[in-house]
């Protein structure tokens, strides 16, 4: 729900909310202390001590008076209800309340004095105090609900910008780039592949062969873009590996020399990843093959 703060439907109605709890986040601590100090004096006192975790017990019973309203004031004090069978109907049995008298009087006062202590601050005074500025920060926030919602969009579209692959465009503009002047190039796609292929020609003999190594690494890519199928209707499908390798490796390369490198070291990688699309390619050739065989279904349409 978060990442939708950016939505005009939505974004101007939920910051406000957000907003107004994070302003809360000081009283919560000092929420939190109390309930911290309650649960202290609670273990001390020690009216649970025989439950297997004791501490936990006692942080228990004081969330639930302090936060909750839901007690029990036998259970708190470590007293818990008998049964006696009725008199005058054996069937029927009736809880006896235990006596004060059971306990220690000093800790029957002190945990008397702690349970309306903690109910009177915590349960009565910070929560109808937290409702009031809650209410508050809430009505004030929302006053400047459209200010929340542009800055909402604009951290938004920082954080997509400096994600790393948003910034895969730049690195293929960089590379596409030429450190040099480009005044010489042609403005015709076909012209600029010739150029780049006459450049690439003359680069430093270790520069092209690590480009070499990197060309070699996408040739299954070939028999992808240019599969060996009749191509009437796609009279460039023969060039497609040859444009593809000047765009993506020579052109980088003649641009940024030291890019070369790089690929080089890439290769093996770019070469599985070439076999996994020729394997997921002919896969797919071959679903087609069975579907127009023996269901007749005609996959593509022949000229």
């Amino acid at each position: 729900m978060y990442s939708l703060r950016g939505e005009r439907w939505l974004g101007p109605y939920l910051l406000p909310i957000l907003t107004a709890v994070r302003d809360t986040v000081a009283f919560f601590f000092v929420t939190m202390m109390s309930i911290a100090a309650a649960t202290h004096a609670y273990v001390i006192l020690g009216p649970r001590g025989e439950d297997t975790y004791p501490v936990y017990s006692a942080f228990t019973h004081t969330i639930r008076l302090a936060m909750f309203g839901d007690f029990d004031l036998f259970e708190y004090q470590g007293q818990d209800p008998v049964y006696e069978q009725s008199v005058t109907n054996p069937m029927l049995w009736e809880p006896v309340d235990p006596e004060p008298t059971d306990l220690d009087p000093k800790t029957y006062l002190y945990l008397q004095g702690l349970f309306f202590c903690t109910g009177i601050f915590v349960q009565v005074l910070l929560l109808n105090l937290l409702v009031g500025i809650l209410g508050t920060n809430y009505e004030r926030q929302l006053d400047r609900h459209q200010v929340l919602f542009v800055q909402a969009r604009a951290r938004m579209l920082l954080e997509v910008q400096r994600r790393p692959w948003a910034r895969l465009s730049d690195l293929w503009e960089w590379l596409q780039s030429p450190e040099q002047d480009e005044s010489t190039a042609s403005p015709d796609p076909d012209q600029r592949d010739q150029q780049t292929r006459d450049r690439f020609g003359d680069l430093h003999w270790m520069y092209w062969g690590c480009a070499q190594v990197a060309i070699f690494a996408l040739l299954p890519l070939r028999l992808v873009l240019a599969p060996p199928l009749p191509t009437e209707d796609l009279p460039a499908a023969a060039t497609l590996f040859r444009r593809f390798k000047t765009r993506t490796v020579q052109r980088p390369v003649v641009n940024h020399h030291s890019f070369a490198v790089v690929l080089a070291l890439l290769s093996p990688v770019m070469f599985v990843l070439s076999l996994v699309l020729l394997v997921a390619f002919f896969a797919i050739l071959l679903v087609a093959l069975v579907l127009k065989c023996i269901l007749g279904i005609q996959v593509w349409q022949d000229q």
